[in-house]
Formats: C-alpha cells, structure tokens, sequence
C-alpha cells in the first residue's frame, strides 16, 4: 500500500487531511523466554513480548503453528506457572493497538524446551531387609544428576521432617516406621529434583531360629579341618555368636557364619551352638539346637624292617608299612626329616604296602617311618613310630678279627675237651688196674659211690668238689681286644690269650687225677 501522503501532487491536501497508518509502519515485536530454554518441569517459565514504544498495546499470543489466539493479555508476559511437558512447542506473539484492530507483524518464534527435573530415590543404605525390632535402617537420598546438591526434604507418610536435611538420615523400629519420600535442592537451575517414589521401611516382629551343621559330619577325626554353620534365613545383616557346652560365654564371635576347626582334637570334643546377632543393634536370635562333636584318634600306622637292623652295604632291605583297622589304604614312606615321600627310583621299589631298598648304601642309613592315606575318611592315619636303619660296611676289617676271635675260642674249649676225656680215661684205667680179683665186688661198689658223687658235684651250682687226689683246675681268660683306628698297625696286642691257672685241691676233693676247666673272657683296655 502507497502512502498518498507520499505523492507529490497532494502535499497541499495531505497537511490538512489525518495521517493514515499501515502494518509497514508498525513495529515488529521482541520475544523473549525466561529462564532461557531448556526448562525444567515445574519451574515457572515467563515469555515476553516486546513493541517499542510500548504504550498503547495489547497482545496475543501463539503455539505452534496454529492462527488460533491461546493467550491474550493487557500486559506483555505469558507467565507458565510450573511447566510440563504439555507446555513445550513453538511459541510466537505480535502486537494490537489498543484502539483499533491494527495488529503487527509477527514476533520471531521461540522454541520452548522442558525437560524433567533430576530424580531422586529414596535407597535403604543398610541394613538388608527383613527388618526386625531394635534394628536402625539408615535411609540414603540418590540424585543421579549434578552433584551440589545442599539440601534435602525428607518426607514420612505424606508429612515433612524438618530435623532431617542431609543426604542420609537414620531411623530406628519399630517406631518410626512408615513410607519415606525425598528430594534435593541446589542453588543453579534445575534448583530442585523430583520427589522421589515411597519406600516402605516395615518390620518383622519375629526373630527366625539359626540352624548348626558341621562338616563333616560326626565323628570326626584329630588332624581333620572341622567347620560348624550357624544359617539364618534371610542370611544378611548378621553377625554370629558361638557357645560351647553349658557356659553363657562366647567362645567366638564373627562376622560370616562359619566357625572353623582348623585342626581337630581331643580338647575340641564338646558340644555346641549358636546364635545370631543383629549387625546395627543388640538384637539377639533364639539359640540353634546344641550339636555335639565327637573326635576320634585315626588308626596308626606299623612299620617294620627285614632283616633287623643292623644291615650290611649290598643287601636287599624290605620296609612294610601297616594299617591293622579300615581298608583301601595307600602307602607313603619318609626318610629322615624330609616331609617329602620317598620316590620310585632303580634302588627304591614301592609296592603296595613295601618299600624294597636295593642294594643298601651307607647313604640309606637314616630314621624311616611312613603313613597310610585313602580315599574316605579318616584320609589319613598317624605317622609310625621312627625306624632307625643302620648300614654297615661289608668290607670292614673287623669282620676278620671276630672270626679269627671266634675261631680261637673254639679251638680252646675243644682243647680242654680233649683233656678231660683224657684225664678221665686214665683215672679208669689205674682204678681197674689197682683192684684185685677177690676184692672186684667190694671195688665196683666204691667206684659206684664215687661216681655217684662226682655227678652230684657236678651238679652243683658252685666250683666241682671231687676230694682228695691230684686234682686240677684250669681257669682259661680269652681276651678281647676294640678295633683299631688303623688295621695295618695291628701287633700281639690283637692275638687272643689263653691263660692256665693250677688251683690248691680242697680234702673233700673227689678221685684224684681229676682236671676242671674254668674259662673267663676279660676285655683288655
């Protein structure tokens, strides 16, 4: 549209007629929003629409793309009282003068963002639910966004609790159970979160019962590793007590529900129980039933040598090892202090319950034992008592001196054998030879008495008493000497002597010609 008032022609005209006003004319509106975009549901959002000068005006206002008036107002705000995502979308406005229908043009639009706010969540902290009386839960509010969060709301049952502005807060049951709700402020956009969801915090006025296992199960056996379980369903938030026969005192106390034997005895046989424990309060379950543990000593194992120690180098040794009681057992033998088993080897030969040495070595003298093991329980028995094997050398030159002393002994004692029988053969001959034929009868009865009382001396514990006569004593001392350091420096010292001591006759002494024979062995220094 041409303003006339522009034409030249009608100047004159123009000066006396009213000026006519067009939409060229008019001014185009500002819009602003603020906050600015993105908004946050909730929060009060103001858009303003601006005509300079900016009396005179009323103004509408638009969504979308829609010619349709959603807002009109004298003044220049659309005000969102807490924005949602129903509010977000295109927003435009313009101006209409006051006294007439003269609109202008149409402000820029606007893009109006909302956004939820950041959640939060109630979390029960500790401990783990079921709850029981006595318990103090610890309530945690989660707000996953931002961090400088500085105050929090908590809520019970609908109803502020302005003594609780932290980010957690404890209660304690059964009195201040309820429904809990949260939320958190900071001071920069989005200033506050979303209310949390309700979180019940309810109890169980009943304790459950604990229950004892042991494993494994009874009798156990001394060495084994024995563990007692004391289970309270639900199993967290507990800490257990352990009791052993009748006393009220805790014999231990832990954290997991295990109270470990790591090795059995005699003095660990008893009976016991358990109970549990509360982790935030004193609260205390009933007993378990009380188990007793029997301990039983394992079998022992037997070892045996063949041939008896002492061995000589080059023989062929046998150990055999023993279980009298159970059975499926294997062997394991041990050599000194070693806690490692004797291994197969070319002179070391395990069979079942044998050990076999090949050839025996110095080296092989030692302390042996063994142990018997198995698949079932007991896995194990006790060790043997310790075998001591002693290797000699075969080659050692005192194996000749003991024959040669051996040797002479013998010759010796047969020596005086032979002096007997040939002491005795005389005495005969001169007793036939003195008697005369008419006295044979008187003769052989005096030979018969003392031959009758020879015997009885002999029998006697003491020295032979013969009578009176030409008798003889000879007291025979073998000498032994120790071996040398140094066979080749052997002299006389090493020969064995044979001493004859003669000896006075007692007057009640038997027939004379008689000889007793008396043999000491000394040991010379």
């Amino acid at each position: 549209v041409t303003d006339p008032c522009s034409l030249g022609l009608k100047k004159l005209l123009c000066f006396f007629l009213p000026h006519v006003v067009t939409s060229a004319d008019l001014p185009t509106p500002a819009l602003t929003v603020d906050p600015q975009s993105p908004v946050f549901t909730g929060e009060k959002v103001t858009l303003k629409c601006e005509v300079k000068p900016s009396s005179g005006w009323r103004y509408k206002w638009y969504k979308e793309q829609s010619s349709n008036v959603v807002f009109q107002s004298e003044g220049n705000t659309f005000i969102i009282r807490a924005a949602s995502g129903s509010d977000e979308g295109r927003y435009w406005c313009r101006g209409e003068r006051e006294h007439s229908n003269t609109n202008t043009s149409t402000s820029r639009d606007v893009y109006l963002y909302v956004k939820d706010l950041p959640n939060a969540t109630v979390t029960v902290e500790s401990p783990v639910e079921p709850f029981y009386p006595g318990d103090t839960v610890t309530l945690r509010c989660d707000i996953t966004q931002y961090t400088d969060w500085e105050y929090y709301y908590w809520y019970r049952d609908n109803t502020h609790i302005p003594s609780n502005t932290s980010k957690t807060i404890t209660i304690s049951l059964p009195t201040e159970s309820g429904q809990y709700v949260c939320s958190g402020r900071r001071k920069t956009r989005p200033q506050n979160s979303s209310s949390s969801q309700a979180v019940t915090v309810s109890y169980q006025a009943e304790l459950p019962t604990p229950a004892l296992t042991v494993d494994p199960q009874n009798p156990v056996f001394t060495g084994e590793k024995v563990t007692l379980k004391c289970e309270v369903k639900p199993s967290s938030g507990w800490r257990y007590k352990w009791y052993k026969e009748q006393s009220s005192n805790v014999d231990f106390q832990s954290e997991g529900n295990t109270f470990i034997i790591t090795a059995a005895s005699g003095s660990d046989e008893d009976r016991y129980w358990c109970r549990g424990e509360r982790e935030h309060s004193n609260t205390n379950t009933p007993t378990s039933r009380d188990v007793y543990l029997y301990v039983k000593a394992p079998p022992t194992a037997t070892l045996t040598v063949a041939p008896q120690s002492p061995v000589w180098t080059g023989d062929t040794v046998t150990l055999r090892c023993e279980v009298a009681s159970l059975t499926g057992w294997r062997y394991k033998w041990y050599k000194g202090r070693s806690q490692t088993a004797v291994s197969q080897s070319d002179r070391y030969n395990r069979t079942g319950d044998t050990l076999t040495i090949r050839g025996a070595a110095e080296s092989d003298q030692d302390q042996y034992w063994c142990q018997g093991e198995r698949d079932t329980r007991p896995t194990s028995s006790l060790i043997s008592t310790h075998l001591t094997l002693t290797v000699k050398d075969s080659q050692s030159p005192y194996l000749p001196q003991v024959g040669v002393r051996l040797g002479l002994g013998a010759t010796i004692l047969f020596a005086i054998v032979v002096v007997l029988l040939c002491c005795f053969k005389t005495m005969s001959g001169a007793h036939l030879h003195a008697a005369e034929p008419g006295e044979q009868g008187t003769q052989q009865s005096l030979h018969q008495d003392q031959s009758e009382e020879a015997q009885a001396g002999l029998q006697s514990n003491k020295t032979a008493e013969c009578g009176t006569g030409d008798v003889t004593y000879i007291e025979v001392q073998i000498k032994e000497l120790k071996q040398r350091k140094n066979t080749e420096e052997a002299s006389e010292a090493d020969t064995v002597y044979s001493e004859l001591q003669p000896e006075q006759t007692r007057e009640d002494a038997g027939p004379s010609n008689v000889i007793y024979a008396q043999v000491k062995i000394k040991e010379t220094e």
